[in-house]
């Protein structure tokens, strides 16, 4: 089981850094110059993310940000621009460190760009200069139990994965101050692991956000769709024209962003057997994971909390639909098996297949080694 929580103390040594150097405002670099492409087959560069403008970059890293022509939030129009994206950097390699990120929707727009990286650069400099609250979220992490709704298809491979559901209007507490988060997890045919959804790092914020087996599970924010307490978020893992993707799409806000992994190997989504739940692989998904180590804290933290998604589509053979079949499947922080409990004290109550809604009742997740 992939822990999303863990952390790396040099990565944020450095990002720290970087971020106490920088100034508060964007920076000219925000403009697409001669230096970077104008426009990536036909898609215009509206913005150049570097670590001069967007502080939780890495030094050496910048990103193409390209305007979706069309306003639609359609999987067949996002494909479209994935496959154009494809074509630009298989004709053109992108330089080491670059990156092309699509954005879009009705409501994208140049200036949005800029008032929601404005907005994650005065989040970073709040969080950072707080050292009480950020370091013990950031420096340390704690054995983390698994609340699990699997994507049972006889094992076969699939090339995208989906989920949806409505962000909490109160965030997801632990009194460890480790963290949890809420995932529609991927598990490559040669292993390599993608997630992307919804990180409460300190009970007090949270943050649309994605990471991999590349980035060892650190949580990268979708700087270009922040996280909004009640909308309903679309959350993907999709292989395309040679790669994979993952995306989050707000529905509310009616703006998506689409990221690439440049690292990710293989070419399907492994999913788990109904044969035998306890040797199958878990992590092709959708789960809540949570570090608290104490029930009673976490039952009186979140009572009556709940997360439900309500619907988890796959992709094989190139067609598209619901889940088939589904499983809950709850380990705690030692790796062993749970029960899911009986009703009304079910953790995971329902599932997603068939079109159908999972409800997780996080005061009865399970807790390390409870």
């Amino acid at each position: 089981m992939k822990n999303y929580l863990k952390v790396i103390i040099a990565t944020l040594f450095a990002f720290v850094l970087v971020t106490l150097m920088l100034p508060g405002t964007i920076s000219a670099d925000a403009s697409p110059s001669s230096i970077y492409p104008a426009s990536i087959n036909g898609l215009p560069v509206v913005y150049v993310e570097t670590p001069s403008n967007t502080f939780n970059l890495e030094l050496g890293n910048v990103v193409l940000v390209v305007l979706a022509p069309n306003p639609s939030m359609t999987n067949e129009t996002i494909n479209t621009y994935e496959k154009l994206i494809s074509e630009y950097e298989h004709n053109n390699p992108l330089p080491t460190g670059w990156s092309i990120q699509l954005y879009g929707g009705p409501n994208a727009s140049i200036d949005k760009i800029k008032a929601d990286i404005e907005m994650e650069n005065a989040s970073t400099i709040s969080n950072i200069s707080n050292q009480q609250n950020i370091y013990p979220d950031y420096f340390y992490f704690a054995p983390v139990t698994f609340s699990i709704d699997l994507n049972i298809f006889n094992g076969s491979n699939i090339i995208s994965q989906g989920a949806s559901w409505v962000s909490p209007t109160w965030v997801p507490k632990t009194s460890t101050g480790y963290g949890s988060s809420m995932l529609d997890n991927l598990t490559t045919d040669t292993g390599y692991f993608l997630q992307t959804g919804q990180f409460f790092p300190d009970g007090t914020s949270a943050w649309n956000s994605y990471t991999d087996t590349h980035d060892d599970l650190i949580p990268l924010d979708y700087g270009l769709v922040p996280y909004v307490a009640g909308d309903r978020c679309d959350f993907n893992i999709q292989y395309q024209s040679g790669g994979w993707w993952m995306s989050c799409l707000d529905c509310n806000a009616m703006v998506y962003q689409v990221v690439q992994d440049y690292h990710a190997t293989g070419t399907g989504g492994v999913t788990s057997n109904s044969g035998n739940l306890s040797t199958d692989n878990h992590d092709t998904s959708v789960w809540f994971e949570t570090s608290e180590s104490s029930y009673s804290s976490l039952k009186q933290i979140n009572n009556g909390g709940t997360i439900s998604a309500t619907w988890a589509t796959d992709t094989q053979n190139g067609i598209g639909s619901c889940w088939s079949q589904d499983s809950p499947y709850i380990q705690n922080a030692a790796g062993q098996q749970q029960s899911n409990g009986s009703y009304p004290n079910q953790i995971i109550e329902g599932g997603l297949s068939n079109n159908g809604t999972a409800t997780w009742q996080l005061a009865d997740v399970p807790l390390e080694y409870h």
